[in-house]
């Protein structure tokens, strides 16, 4: 029997949710054909990329759908492109499509994260319309999915209040063939070093300022290094000013191999997890899986990853809760270990790869039997 023809349309920059789709189409590849779709590239310019959102990528959506009736596609999975959260091929497509969204653009939807004050009038009324012209658009695409498939409960209820739609949990799967607890030494010891692990780029969503300053609470005499992995640019040099003020001891690295950050984890005393409102936390589970404990402000996402008490600390996202956390953890070397172990353990049941394969196919074979 012929597999049913699947087109692939996404559009991710490096990081967390762009290993989680490269991991999906991986894990489909077996139960249907699969389709690469071409997407649009992205320019430099500010005011050629607006243009972009608003004209060319409607002009390019339109000519992908033509293809698309060519093709033999019987359906599309789709996630976020360069330009929205629900790409302008949900609205097009002449095949019905199922959309994983990890989170709507926060800066649409999140007053936290709304445009700066500060900015000139004409700055200021410019983006202002800009966002709101964007946010229309995104709702518009959002509703044309025929399956909308979210990341975790919490993204669940932010696409139901910035979409008006109800979406269906597809947790991500973690790849705990890679992601697992290090090996011990001949000598029965293990890799585990005396830093603090940040995953995240310097934006203000991460708060990497928050990290610092918590770290910067802890007594000198335990103090351990805060070691950053950035998916994509380096911290700004105000970040780094931070961390000298605080007297943390700052590493950072950007645009590691998977390898290496498998490293990083399991040689991490903790993974810290400061990040507003995280849609799912992907860091949270991946340390787990490497049997390192979480400190994380209680918030998001991360709450369905991070057993509080049992995996790590769920926080007030004030600096003096999260060094009171972390200082639990590191000055006890027992509660390290036995956090790492029952954390490793949640991930394997609750995060498998199989779970996520099914909720996926299982979303496609039913928009395509639908038609």
């Amino acid at each position: 029997m012929p597999k049913s023809k699947v087109g692939i349309y996404y559009d991710l920059p490096p990081g967390g949710a762009n290993r989680l789709m490269e991991g999906i189409v991986t894990s489909i590849a077996n139960d249907f054909e699969l389709v690469r779709l071409p997407v649009l590239s992205v320019s430099p310019n500010r005011l050629a990329r607006d243009r972009q959102n608003f004209v060319d990528s409607y002009i390019f959506a339109k000519q992908l759908s033509s293809q698309i009736k060519k093709s033999g596609i019987q359906a599309l999975l789709v996630s976020h492109d360069s330009f929205f959260a629900c790409p302008t091929i949900l609205s097009l497509s002449p095949v019905p499509t199922v959309l994983y969204c990890h989170e709507p653009t926060r800066a649409l939807f999140e007053p936290e994260l709304g445009v700066d004050p500060s900015l000139p009038l004409p700055n200021y009324i410019y983006e202002s319309l800009y966002r709101k012209v964007k946010k229309v658009l995104e709702k518009y695409n959002a509703r044309h999915a025929a399956k909308v498939l979210c990341n975790s409960c919490y993204s669940q209820q932010s696409i139901k209040h910035a979409y008006g739609l109800l979406a269906d949990v597809v947790y991500p799967g973690i790849d705990t063939g890679l992601f697992k607890p290090a090996p011990p030494s001949p000598q029965g010891q293990t890799l585990r070093g005396k830093s603090i692990l940040v995953i995240g780029n310097d934006e203000p969503q991460k708060r990497l300022s928050l990290a610092i300053t918590a770290i910067g609470l802890l007594p000198k005499n335990i103090r351990p290094q805060l070691n950053i992995i950035c998916p994509r640019t380096l911290p700004s040099k105000k970040l780094q000013d931070l961390a000298h003020r605080h007297g943390v001891k700052l590493s950072v690295k950007v645009g590691v191999s998977d390898q290496e950050l498998i490293y990083a984890y399991q040689t991490a005393l903790v993974t810290l997890v400061t990040a507003l409102r995280e849609p799912f936390g992907l860091s949270a589970a991946e340390s787990q899986a490497c049997g390192t404990p979480v400190v994380a402000t209680n918030e998001g996402g991360v709450r369905e990853i991070v057993q509080d008490g049992i995996s790590g600390y769920l926080t007030e996202d004030s600096p003096k809760t999260i060094a009171h956390a972390l200082s639990a953890i590191i000055t006890h070397h027992g509660k390290t270990h036995a956090m790492g172990l029952a954390g490793c353990s949640y991930v394997l049941s609750q995060f498998a790869w199989a779970n996520c394969t099914k909720g996926i196919t299982t979303a496609l074979n039913k928009v395509i039997s639908s038609q």
